[in-house]
């Protein structure tokens, strides 16, 4: 009875074994290692391994079911490995990537690098799904990688005449280096790993060894992040984040200013303190490329749309003149002086015609006077004549000119009682001023002969 009993207990395990041994070789990935003897299906037996040709212990109904040795933990079974490819090809389509599985790649795990095809650049390059979600893209798409972006960065360090090696890309703790002679030496002195880091209370860590995409810099450590990715990386991954969401950076900016406007505004009075230099250097280039662009500056931008503008830049600018001016009265006279005759020879034509015009206005001014007052304004100007050796000399030579006390601009008449004959140096002086007395002087002016005696 009991040899009976054990006889049909053999025959139920080589069914079960046979049984068993379809379904593993069905899947193809595993082969049973020689001397292994079927005891039950929970009781592991040696198996090799042909993706990874590696032997690890497993139980028949694990290799049955497809779930794979250890060394395959995470591909699933087959079926459940299909779903998954299917439903991250889906997803790639849903986020809009130009990235997509490349023909032959097998998914194998979130985090298994698997061949994934650039739809911008037609390359084929390895990544993990996970990065590829997160947006991170290709190699082909980031600094650094293929040989379409070596190229651009050989044509970029060529361009400023150095090597590739001691092109630097970035600055401060997003600085992405080439070669690791050109890297600073405090990082040097950062701890090795993102464990030493985070032991240490520190965010960073230098590793000695360039990222997926040949940057030496600096890795972020962070506890609840995974992993410790470049710093250069990762601030061109949030760079191309905020060109594609403007809308969203600019929300953020508003808010936060919003909730933190005292503290943002003392922090960038320390800072402007703290770098008066740069500061200055910033604003100036910013105003040369503004005047470049629209050929003036902001603020008279804003006064051609804003009258209210207008009028305040017009108050300010003129208080600003006059200030310095009183500052720098022999400057600002020499100015006026090398103005004037500049703005002349720049414009004959209209100082022809304003010429014309005052002449005629003196004309049309001498004949309404009596013959009385004309004999005594002929005879002023023949004075002036006669110390100038002549009429019709041009300005520079001048000695003398006729002026008027009360100047037209202010309401004088070209009447004799209103002419007097000066010297070329007073008049300019004077210019539009009204000549009374006592002559306002200011201090430490030598002033020339005022009246010219014949």
């Amino acid at each position: 009875m009991a040899g009976r009993s054990n006889a049909r207990s053999e025959q139920m395990k080589a069914e079960a074994w046979a049984r068993y041994r379809e379904q593993i070789a069905a899947h193809g990935r595993v082969e049973l290692m020689l001397g292994q003897d079927y005891k039950g299906s929970q009781v592991p037996m040696l198996f090799r391994c042909l993706l990874h040709n590696e032997v690890h212990p497993a139980s028949p109904l694990r290799l049955a079911e497809g779930r794979g040795l250890h060394c395959c933990k995470g591909l699933g079974s087959a079926k459940k490995h299909q779903e998954h490819a299917a439903k991250y090809a889906s997803k790639l389509e849903a986020l809009g990537l130009k990235v997509r599985l490349a023909e032959g790649a097998s998914y194998q795990g979130n985090y298994t690098k698997i061949n994934h095809l650039c739809l911008i650049h037609g390359e084929v390059h390895p990544a993990t799904p996970a990065n590829v979600k997160q947006g991170h893209g290709l190699i082909c798409c980031l600094t650094g990688g293929t040989a379409k972006r070596q190229a651009e960065l050989q044509q970029m360090a060529d361009r400023r005449g150095i090597s590739l090696a001691q092109l630097v890309i970035g600055e401060g703790k997003s600085a992405a280096y080439f070669s690791l002679d050109q890297v600073p030496a405090e990082w040097q002195q950062l701890p090795s790993s993102c464990a030493a880091a985070i032991t240490a209370g520190q965010l960073y860590c230098f590793t000695g060894k360039p990222c997926a995409h040949g940057h030496f810099a600096l890795r972020y450590c962070n506890p609840a992040q995974r992993g410790a990715p470049c710093c250069a990386c990762r601030n061109h991954h949030a760079r191309q984040w905020a060109d594609d969401n403007p809308e969203q950076i600019k929300e953020k900016g508003l808010a936060y200013y919003a909730k933190n406007r005292d503290l943002i505004r003392a922090k960038m009075r320390v800072w402007h303190q703290a770098n008066r230099e740069r500061n200055n250097a910033v604003s100036r280039a910013w105003r040369r490329r503004f005047v470049e662009k629209h050929g003036c500056d902001p603020m008279t931008q804003k006064a051609r749309l804003d009258p209210v503008v207008a009028e305040k830049l017009r108050v300010k600018r003129k208080l600003e003149s006059r200030r310095w001016r009183a500052a720098n009265p022999e400057e600002a006279r020499t100015r006026a002086r090398i103005g004037s005759a500049a703005w002349r020879r720049r414009n004959p034509e209209k100082v022809a015609a304003s010429n014309v015009f005052r002449n005629r206005n003196y004309w049309d001014a001498f004949r309404e006077l009596t013959p009385e007052e004309k004999c005594k304004t002929i005879a002023i100007y023949k004075v002036r004549d006669k110390i100038n050796g002549g009429s019709g000399k041009p300005a520079g030579e001048r000695l003398a000119e006729v002026d008027h006390v009360l100047p037209l601009i202010q309401g004088g008449a070209h009447h004799p009682d209103n002419l007097l004959v000066v010297t070329t140096a007073a008049n300019r002086f004077w210019g539009g001023k009204v000549k009374a007395c006592p002559w306002p002087r200011p201090s430490e002016w030598v002033e020339p002969a005022w009246e010219v005696q014949p």
